[in-house]
């Protein structure tokens, strides 16, 4: 089975603000995460594993 992994312009968009969304979130629903200064240290890791995930896909799109 073929799946198309080329995605359109918008989901490119929604995946570069993919970051804000999270944090946003986190501000929502876990402020006891965040430093006073507004960072979320407890996030970093996540934000490296989506940008691996991110690099993986856009590799696997561009292969296609």
């Amino acid at each position: 089975m073929s799946t198309s992994l080329n995605l359109s312009p918008e989901h490119s968009e929604a995946e570069r603000d993919l970051p804000g969304f999270l944090l946003s979130a986190v501000r929502r629903e876990h402020p006891e995460w965040l430093t006073d200064d507004g960072q979320c240290p407890s996030c970093e890791e996540y934000r490296h594993k989506l940008a691996q995930l991110f690099a993986w896909t856009h590799q696997l799109r561009t292969a296609a």
